[in-house]
């Protein structure tokens, strides 16, 4: 069998889950939320750091869950209009 013929047949690599980054945002914004905010030490060193990462990864994680499924809805609608 010659390389040509073997490289037509090599299955392709498995896809990603489009959602995957906004699965990690909403777990390291929840993380962030819970050390920053719901920790009973009063002087903890990164409180504030936490803090603000929880408002910034939960408000990103937000956007982009809105972001793909306004392109799936508009994906289907081409679908089908074809």
């Amino acid at each position: 069998m010659s390389k040509k013929q073997s490289s037509e047949h090599k299955p392709a690599p498995p896809r990603m889950n489009p959602y995957i980054l906004t699965i990690l945002l909403f777990g390291f914004g929840a993380w962030c939320f819970k050390d920053g905010f719901m920790n009973p030490d009063p002087d903890y060193e990164h409180k504030l750091f936490n803090q603000v990462l929880s408002v910034v990864f939960l408000a990103w994680g937000a956007y982009d869950f809105y972001k793909l499924k306004k392109n799936k809805k508009k994906d289907e609608k081409q679908e089908n209009s074809k």
